[in-house]
């Protein structure tokens, strides 16, 4: 059972036990807290949590301890008041209710859209804003889980953010360098790690450790075939470069299609080899490195099947042409 806590709607019972409480124009106290504890496990906050501040953080989280609730904060309509939505829409406010954050992730939330991240220094004073706020929590591994929504957000390692989180410290310091442009081949092989980590079985037929010009995604990728997907596995025997790829893969929010970045990601590979390994005098390596060029053209074919089969073509070449290399040829 859910009890939402209005600032100004009339408490209502339904079959005799309360729905909606009102503070009467107070703040919420542990009285509150410990009256609400005899009806539901879980508190619905349905005014503004902001209003609470920082000094009603570190009291929530200690509440939630001593009386086992959980606090969260229902996201009402800009500009709408819940005792008018009640009146007005009360299935809006219902699914406000439902879809309730809970209240360290309601407050975080806020603070990561406040500022933009246009310049490292901004993305720097964000990153530790958000990050004293993630460290009001007195529980360790809720703040280590919430520093990696910051890193996501801010582009920042998460290794270094959940350090901060371990060490709790109200006031984190964070220095960020400038981000680093990353060329579309960089994108495409960040691109197909991410899927990678988090839908293995639809992408990792398609790749081969020769698809990985950068040495981080490259040891990312080995990692993860060497443990044949297994995330946690993958992290253990990374290199840290490598670690930190995989981190921020495993929390990527990105729209992709498998098939789409495998082939992107071959295609590039394939024209960075025809570039850096141009063989000039072989006829039978000028056809198949012809045959290649090819390939390439076929991968954007509007035939799914044409384009899928110049992928696995392409793989099978770039193989040979590395072992090639690799055998003195």
């Amino acid at each position: 059972m859910v009890c939402e806590c209005y600032t100004d709607v009339i408490g209502f019972h339904r079959a005799g036990v309360p729905r909606a409480v009102a503070t009467c124009g107070t703040a919420l106290t542990e009285e509150h807290v410990r009256l609400l504890k005899r009806y539901a496990s879980k508190v619905v906050l349905a005014f503004d949590a902001d209003a609470a501040g920082q000094g009603a953080a570190a009291r929530f989280y200690e509440w939630e301890q001593t009386h086992a609730v959980e606090v969260s904060v229902a996201r009402l309509p800009q500009g709408k008041d819940p005792g008018d939505l009640a009146q007005s829409d009360p299935e809006a406010l219902q699914r406000a209710v439902d879809s309730a954050m809970p209240f360290l992730g309601f407050r975080l939330q806020r603070t990561l859209n406040a500022r933009s991240l246009d310049t490292p220094e901004h993305r720097a004073r964000l990153a530790e804003e958000a990050m004293a706020v993630v460290n009001e929590h007195p529980n360790a591994n809720v703040r280590k889980l919430y520093a990696g929504e910051v890193a996501t957000k801010v582009g920042l390692p998460v290794g270094d953010l959940v350090q901060i989180a371990e060490r709790g410290s109200r006031r984190p310091a964070i220095q960020v360098a400038p981000k680093r442009s990353r060329g579309p081949m960089e994108n495409a092989e960040y691109a197909a790690l991410v899927l990678l980590v988090q839908d293995w079985d639809e992408i990792a037929p398609w790749l081969i450790e020769q698809l990985f010009d950068d040495d981080a995604n490259r040891m990312a990728f080995v990692a993860m075939a060497e443990s044949g997907g297994d995330l946690q596995q993958a992290l253990e025997v990374a290199a840290p470069d490598a670690r930190e790829v995989l981190e921020r893969a495993a929390v990527a929010d990105l729209n992709l299609q498998p098939d789409v970045e495998a082939r992107t990601l071959i295609g590039a590979a394939a024209r960075r080899e025809l570039t850096a390994h141009a063989r000039l005098s072989d006829p039978a390596a000028i056809e198949e490195d012809r045959a290649a060029r090819l390939d390439i053209d076929a991968l954007n074919d509007t035939d799914r099947a044409r384009a899928l089969a110049a992928a696995e073509s392409l793989l099978g070449w770039l193989d040979r042409r590395t072992g090639e290399r690799n055998d003195g040829g």
